[in-house]
């Protein structure tokens, strides 16, 4: 048996304008941080997230999250999308003589509080970690004059690679 979302036709204009806000945030936040076209789904995604931990009007101006879980909301966790991040590397992966962190750039959050989804602009890879600190200031926009390349073009296949943080470091 299938159900209707919607039972009046009034009501998809109201899910098209929702869907057409969430979409135009997305691009703007894209476009500030001037990441490639293949990322707009990241952008859209991360504006949901920021909606749904907003402020509400109808609440008055509480959060929808601590309304609805009874719970205070840390938002701690919540970074700039396309800010310049080191990750660290493990000391298996690397040699004692090898840099400890590499550059990458934040696209997203995990399925976790404190889990993050960052592009790896070198090797055209999507990265998983937690072991991160954040450069705020500066996007990936502002990294493009430095010799990066092109990613637009060359975002063909996207693989996940996870870094985990092993107690004894």
């Amino acid at each position: 048996m299938t159900r209707k979302i919607l039972e009046k036709p009034q009501q998809n204009g109201v899910i098209k304008r929702i869907n057409m806000m969430l979409n135009e945030r997305g691009r703007r936040m894209r476009i500030h941080a001037r990441l490639p076209k293949a990322f707009w789904a990241d952008a859209v995604s991360i504006t949901t997230s920021l909606i749904n931990r907003g402020l509400s009007v109808h609440l008055d101006y509480r959060l929808l999250e601590e309304v609805w879980s009874g719970k205070k909301l840390n938002l701690s966790f919540l970074k700039v999308f396309g800010c310049l991040s080191y990750i660290h590397i493990d000391f298996a992966a690397r040699s004692k003589l090898n840099s400890k962190s590499k550059k990458y750039f934040l696209i997203g959050y995990g399925d976790t509080e404190f889990d993050y989804r960052f592009w790896d602009n070198q090797n055209q890879k999507i990265i998983r970690s937690r072991d991160v600190i954040f450069s705020k200031q500066v996007l990936y926009k502002n990294m493009l004059g430095k010799g990066s390349k092109n990613v637009d073009s060359k975002v063909k296949r996207l693989e996940t690679v996870i870094f985990m943080r092993f107690p004894n470091e």
